[in-house]
């Protein structure tokens, strides 16, 4: 009798082991692909733009980004808006601040990239990382990490200025052994 408790010990405990091993292998499956605690890269590259602002006694207003490793998205990106009052120089301590991270900026012509964004009185980009757009005397839509408000407007008068600084780093590269 003593030996076929043991086996039916044994057998029941087989499949026990083998579903608890499944469900481990399945949670590090998920966060080795989604990366979901995952710093973005792109957070620190902003970091020098934002202090650029407050010095210039602007407010954040809200940001958005991504890490990258998601299934919809591989480039590490961020974007932040600030509300700066009188707001006359601050073009000049953004192109200072990018220059001294290896971002030189240009000009753009025509900047708005969305249909439903008005178009900024001064829009600068360097590459395809950075670009950032000043807007004075009207209602911009902040696209930041609060889904309720979501592409809600926010009016800014003709002496102050809302800016948006967007950084995009290129794509991660994928091994496809891993």
């Amino acid at each position: 009798m003593r030996p076929l408790v043991i086996a039916a010990i044994v057998v029941a405990t087989v499949p026990v082991l083998v579903a608890g091993a499944v469900a481990v292998y399945t949670v590090v499956a998920v966060l080795g692909a989604l990366h979901p605690f995952a710093q973005n890269a792109a957070d620190a590259k902003m970091k020098p733009f934002e202090a650029a602002l407050d010095t210039s006694d602007g407010m954040r207003l809200c940001g958005n980004g991504d890490a990258g490793y998601g299934p919809d998205n591989l480039s590490p990106w961020s974007t932040v808006y600030y509300l700066v009052p009188r707001a006359g120089y601050v073009s000049t301590t953004l192109k200072k601040t990018a220059a001294e991270q290896d971002y030189p900026l240009s000009p753009v012509v025509s900047a708005s990239e969305d249909e439903h964004s008005p178009e900024p009185d001064e829009a600068l980009r360097s590459g395809d990382r950075v670009r950032i757009s000043i807007y004075r005397n009207t209602d911009v839509p902040l696209y930041c990490d609060d889904i309720e408000r979501y592409g809600d407007k926010r009016h800014v008068g003709s002496d102050d200025a809302i800016v948006e600084v967007d950084i995009e780093l290129p794509a991660h590269r994928v091994d496809p052994s891993q």
